[in-house]
């Protein structure tokens, strides 16, 4: 059976690094605080002194989940300065 596998994943289409990423962003927004942090940057760009405002954190802890996010693709982090904003990045058609 287990030879069988790859010619399965062949016939299927299944490509392993994406299903790796596809994964990481699951397990990114499996934690409750992560997904609330998500759906409010679905709204616009955040600093992420107002995340730790919003979600009563200090900003280690609000950095490390936005890192999360950011690391799985599903948030972009940009400096101005001392603030980094985060946001959800627009679908690139591309992609898909």
């Amino acid at each position: 059976m287990p030879q069988e596998l790859p010619t399965i994943r062949r016939l299927l289409g299944i490509d392993e690094s994406g299903i790796r990423q596809e994964a990481k962003r699951y397990k990114a927004l499996g934690d409750e605080t992560r997904l609330k942090m998500f759906r409010v940057l679905e709204k616009g760009e955040r600093c992420v002194c107002e995340m730790m405002d919003l979600f009563q954190m200090n900003q280690s802890a609000a950095s490390h989940h936005l890192k999360i996010l950011e690391n799985a693709g599903l948030v972009e982090g940009r400096r101005v300065g001392k603030f980094v904003y985060y946001c959800v990045p627009k679908v690139r058609t591309e992609e898909y």
